[in-house]
């Protein structure tokens, strides 16, 4: 396996509030990091992809993935306290991901409550973003929309459990590497052995998600 890292933020001292609300240049870092994606898979066309976002970067995830073409999906798109609105419709990045959307939140999580109350969120809206309290599907949905969503969006709440993996439900907290050892990591080594002309994932895979367990392949 190896890891890319795209330090998207930007330079400027106390860029937060630059980096949540400058949208056109966020679509432009999303552009550029979708071009960099379908390069790869190009060149690599059989082996995994998976975009993983913290924070603003959760947002940026989820607008790269929106870009990429429908025949160049990556495997997954994992989001850990995403700041983007949990009304954000998400058809497009379902359609580009392979085994689905997966997001951790927590209701704990007062920045991204109060915070992008204040401020906005990626995209835009001046709400409680999706790493705090989850994503809705679209009431407009229905029919294979509606199916998409259950069947590729994993919705990981933090629950008290995960304070054994250092994980207290805080906005930073995602990133632990005792969380991330043992919640993460097998996530993201599971789906990869998974072959790309396999089913999404189903309601087993949202349970070893939040359980942070690893399994043998469903």
């Amino acid at each position: 396996f190896g890891i890319d890292v795209n330090d998207w933020g930007t330079v400027v001292p106390g860029g937060m509030l630059i980096n949540l609300t400058d949208y056109e240049r966020n679509r432009r870092v999303a552009t550029e990091l979708r071009d960099r994606i379908v390069s790869y898979r190009r060149a690599h066309p059989r082996r995994p992809v998976h975009l993983i976002g913290h924070s603003g970067g959760g947002g940026i995830a989820v607008l790269t993935a929106e870009m990429l073409p429908v025949e160049e999906p990556v495997s997954s798109v994992i989001l850990l306290a995403a700041a983007i609105s949990p009304t954000h419709d998400l058809r497009n990045a379902l359609d580009r991901s392979q085994y689905g959307v997966f997001n951790y939140y927590s209701p704990l999580d007062v920045l991204l409550r109060a915070g992008t109350t204040v401020a906005g969120t990626i995209d835009r809206e001046h709400a409680q973003s999706a790493g705090a309290v989850g994503f809705t599907r679209p009431a407009k949905l229905t029919g294979d929309d509606a199916r998409v969503y259950d069947r590729k969006l994993h919705q990981v709440q933090w629950s008290p459990e995960m304070r054994h993996a250092m994980h207290f439900g805080g906005h930073m907290d995602w990133t632990h590497r005792p969380f991330v050892k043992q919640y993460l990591a097998p996530l993201v080594t599971s789906v990869s052995t998974w072959r790309f002309d396999d089913e999404p994932l189903g309601e087993s895979t949202r349970g070893r998600a939040a359980a942070g367990m690893e399994s043998d392949t469903p």
